[in-house]
């Protein structure tokens, strides 16, 4: 056990004396924090509070500065109200119940319950939550036991802990919170030390405090730590006095009995979880990949090919891959044979989100690594805002983005909104997949001249769509194929317009996605002639190209799509919207890039363009597959991340 010096301002304070000051910051900080949270769920707050709706303002925002203070709830898993009545030093320091718990009350194991709907009944809820009531022991017994035994000092818990001062028991307040969460109520008593030394307590049910006096001290067990190690402390507080001697001045120290312990994470629920992982692996990394899952996307291709980069240059066991938010490991197949891997969710059933980045912040201060790449995982992003100053000193870490995510309300989402400002300074370098996305990333947060060093373009390699001669297509230049996902993003509502603004060609559209989109899809397909659906795809390899005269891509948002890109080689002229990095491949000496691109009209200009001008539409094609063939081969990627300072060092 180790004396952890960093907590005794904290311990001076009392562990709960930050959520006053805390309450103090700007509301957008809080809203930004909320936002974050599983446990805020905009749709529902709206829903439930359609004046707010009305007034078309930032539910997060109006939550944190006035929806908790009138009661509204900010989801239906998180019941703020029954917060603020359970744990009445929050509501007394006029705390935002969920800011609190997700600064505070999460770590010292507050609990939490689901909004109740109207008439049902709450007892059933409550008997989950800490109360104070032991099991055949009421509350007033349990204060009683305490009270009697001399082991409880009201001047002490109130000096340890001056948030309370204002409650009027400091003693009730013990009895049914404080005693959980491991604050200290006597000099010769450790709670804290006392459940992490015997498993048995929290197994129990009962109060530490009271488990020692009904069962603990009957049995010879201690209720703290032995003299040798206070000994030990007081005499390595002396040599942190010699060495700076205004150590000496904090009267906390007099009593090192008092000062707050690091016990290892005895106490986090993940422990059993990260033991398992740690314990799987054969040996260290030099270098590790984070992504939440391995699904078949363009972000988990990135993914599988840095780690085939990787491979190739330091060997199969230089490198792991650990998937972090979810179990999805459809694209395994992406990663070279014998890639070592490890799914978090498959080391613990139950892992919460806090969980899993402890996990990772664990294995990397654990494995120490030379570098680590970060690609959509959650867990990593979080853990490089909150620790990204401490983990950088172990290791160098690097991130990839590609494009915004949008909320189905039109609001920016997704990592380059919610983590790219706070992670910037802690990472070594972060890849874009285009340019475009890269510079309107630092123009509109401002990036300084000294961190834009640090944001690269780099271009994914094509797949395995090899260069080839287009043929010419449909004598009568009038058949289009589009292929991509049903989805909000690839905007299949713009699809259906341009079918029928454009009598005069027919559309064939490859892909698969969403229920709702398919449905909308096959029903216009019924009424429209010159619309069919032909079904999925597996690679862009498989279709058929030849039989048509242009390639439609209708995306509201993108990175570089590899679909693009690997249609590019195929030589078939190209008709797509201006948005994200699709400008670094078509542009108008390569194809048709519609800068209107929420309007059809565009679209079906540039289609009767291509059948107006075969030629002009073969020599773009043709300077497009040029562009492809030298910034999207495997060498040219390998070449850009082995640039110094590089992941792959």
């Amino acid at each position: 056990m180790v004396l952890d010096l960093f907590r005794i301002a904290r311990k001076r304070a009392g562990s709960f004396v930050e959520p006053m000051a805390y309450a103090l910051n700007l509301p957008r900080s809080h809203a930004r924090l909320v936002r974050q949270s599983s446990l805020f769920d905009a749709a529902y707050y709206l829903n439930e509070n359609p004046d707010v709706a009305d007034a078309a303002v930032d539910p997060a925002i109006h939550y944190v500065r006035h929806g908790w203070k009138e009661g509204r709830q900010p989801g239906p898993m998180f019941d703020g109200n029954r917060y603020l009545e359970d744990y009445p030093d929050v509501r007394l320091a006029g705390v935002n119940p969920l800011v609190h718990y997700i600064k505070f009350g999460d770590s010292k194991g507050r609990q939490t319950h689901a909004v109740t709907l109207p008439g049902a009944d709450r007892k059933t809820n409550r008997a989950t939550s800490h109360t104070g009531a032991q099991p055949g022991l009421s509350v007033e017994k349990a204060r009683e036991i305490i009270a009697q035994s001399g082991l409880f000092d009201r001047d002490l818990y109130l000096q340890l802990y001056p948030d309370l001062a204002i409650l009027p028991d400091p003693l009730d307040h013990y009895v049914r919170h404080g005693s959980f969460e491991g604050r200290r109520a006597h000099r010769l008593f450790d709670g804290h030390w006392y459940a992490s030394a015997y498993r048995d307590v929290a197994q129990s049910g009962l109060q530490p405090l009271v488990h020692y006096i009904t069962i603990g001290k009957a049995e010879g067990r201690r209720c703290g730590l032995q003299p040798r190690i206070l000994d030990k402390i007081e005499k390595m507080v002396a040599e942190a006095g010699e060495l700076e001697s205004t150590i000496l001045l904090d009267a906390t120290l007099v009593e090192p009995a008092l000062l707050g312990f690091n016990y290892g994470g005895q106490s986090w629920p993940g422990i059993v979880a990260w033991q398992k992982l740690f314990d799987s692996l054969p040996h260290a990394f030099d270098h590790i990949v984070f992504v939440p899952w391995l699904v078949r996307g363009g972000a988990d291709l990135a993914a599988a090919n840095a780690v085939r980069a990787a491979i190739q240059h330091h060997g199969n066991d230089s490198t792991l891959v650990v998937l972090t938010d979810h179990d999805r490991s459809d694209s395994i197949d992406w990663l070279p044979v014998g890639a070592h891997v490890r799914v978090l969710s498959e080391f613990g059933s139950s892992l919460t989100r806090s969980d899993r980045i402890q996990m990772v912040e664990s294995l990397i201060l654990a494995l120490r690594p030379k570098s680590v790449l970060n690609v959509n995982s959650g867990a990593c992003w979080d853990s490089i805002v909150q620790k990204g100053a401490a983990l950088g000193k172990v290791t160098n870490l690097y991130a990839c983005l590609f494009c915004r995510d949008y909320t189905a309300d039109g609001r920016a989402a997704g990592y380059a909104d919610t983590h790219f400002r706070d992670s910037l300074p802690f990472l070594t370098k972060v890849y874009f997949d285009n340019a475009g996305f890269m510079h309107e990333l630092a123009n509109d947060y401002g990036v300084p001249a000294s961190l834009r060093a640090r944001m690269i373009t780099l271009h994914q390699p094509i797949g395995n769509v090899s260069i080839r001669k287009f043929k010419t297509g449909s004598p009568r230049g009038n058949r289009v194929i589009w292929a991509g996902r049903f989805c909000m993003q690839k905007n299949v509502d713009l699809l259906i317009e341009i079918a029928q603004l454009a009598t005069d060609f027919h559309f064939d559209i490859y892909g698969y996605g969403d229920d709702a989109y398919l449905k909308k899809l096959r029903t216009f397909a019924n009424v429209l002639p010159n619309l069919t659906i032909k079904g999925p795809f597996s690679a862009t390899s498989e279709l058929p190209v030849d039989e048509y005269n242009a390639f439609l891509y209708t995306s509201l948002w993108d990175g570089l799509p590899l679909t693009l890109a690997d249609v590019a080689c195929m030589g078939i002229p190209v008709v797509a919207s201006a948005v994200g990095g699709i400008p670094d491949l078509v542009t108008e000496r390569t194809g048709w890039l519609i800068r209107e691109y929420k309007d059809a009209a565009p679209y079906v200009d540039a289609l009767r363009e291509i059948r107006r001008s075969p030629d002009e539409a073969r020599q773009r094609a043709r300077r497009m597959m040029a562009w492809v063939r030298e910034e999207h081969s495997w060498d040219h990627f390998c070449k850009t991340l082995s640039a110094s300072p590089s992941f792959l060092d």
